[in-house]
């Protein structure tokens, strides 16, 4: 049950924030093209591959994984309004716009997504392979097990120094 207000509440907040920002490019802009949509979207993504990768930093990720990702985000991005609104420029003969809105928006979607997570993701593992070659080039492989028991969530236990480099190699 708490999971569900979790994604509810946090779903309120993104569909309200969503709203706000039609409002900003529809009445405040008079802008009527749905470019709304789009930075939305691409805003969205941008989050998600920023909160994927931090998550875990949290006492509990999968709470900040539900109420961020599930709900605050997944209630400001839509898929819904998009095809709508590419529905619509079809039916206005608005045909080059209706293929360009239809192709890019995913494009640009899953680029902010990956380049996003791609580029923490590395820098955050790279973080950890350091610290653990560091530690094993100070001869303190304890600690050098600690932390690579703590980056993979893995038991290390008696593993031969030789054994903790290919772990570490394989898996960064």
């Amino acid at each position: 049950m708490k999971s569900v207000l979790l994604v509810s509440i946090g779903g309120a907040i993104g569909s309200v924030a969503r709203y706000f920002v039609a409002l900003l490019f529809k009445e405040w802009l008079n802008i009527s093209y749905p470019i709304h949509t789009i930075i939305v979207n691409i805003i969205g993504c941008f989050f998600i591959g920023f909160i994927a990768t931090q998550v875990l930093k949290f006492n509990n990720p999968d709470n900040v994984r539900l109420f961020v990702i599930m709900g605050v985000l997944g209630g400001f991005t839509t898929f819904s309004s998009y095809s709508f609104e590419v529905m619509q420029m079809f039916k206005n003969r608005m045909f080059a716009q209706a293929l360009l809105y239809f192709l890019g928006w995913p494009v640009a979607m899953v680029w902010s997504v990956c380049v996003l997570y791609a580029s923490l993701g590395f820098r955050q593992f790279s973080h950890h392979f350091t610290d653990i070659r560091d530690a094993l080039d100070a001869g303190d492989e304890p600690l050098a097990r600690q932390l690579l028991a703590r980056w993979q969530h893995v038991s290390v236990g008696t593993l031969p120094r030789s054994e903790l480099l290919r772990h570490v190699i394989e898996h960064s």
